[in-house]
């Protein structure tokens, strides 16, 4: 008999490793470091899985393209300051989209 589907941590971990895989942290640290290859190869790996987020919950005319522009933008000017033994280079690019999703709500509760 098929186990029932249960949302938690395991599916988010499996989400986060699929998305990230191997190497990310060490990625997001040398991007820190000026180093634009590095943070295109991060940019390649993730991108896929955040824009799908983004556009899943905000749509098209939403504005997920560049919902997903501000989150890599945030990104690469933060990345000085990433330190991988405090918190995961997934973590952090799930703020920033997390940031972005939530944009469109407060300026709606804010009328």
């Amino acid at each position: 008999m098929d186990e029932p589907h249960v949302f938690g941590p395991r599916p988010l971990a499996g989400f986060l490793s699929t998305m990230c895989g191997d190497g990310a942290d060490d990625l997001l640290v040398a991007a820190g470091r000026g180093d634009m290859v590095a943070f295109a190869d991060f940019y390649d790996r993730t991108v896929h899985a955040v824009y799908g987020l983004l556009r899943g919950v905000l749509g098209e005319a939403g504005g997920a393209d560049q919902a997903a522009q501000r989150v890599y933008l945030t990104l690469w000017r933060t990345a000085p300051w990433f330190d991988p033994a405090g918190v995961s280079a997934c973590s952090v690019l799930l703020l920033a989209a997390r940031r972005e999703l939530v944009k469109p709500l407060r300026a709606i509760l804010a009328k």
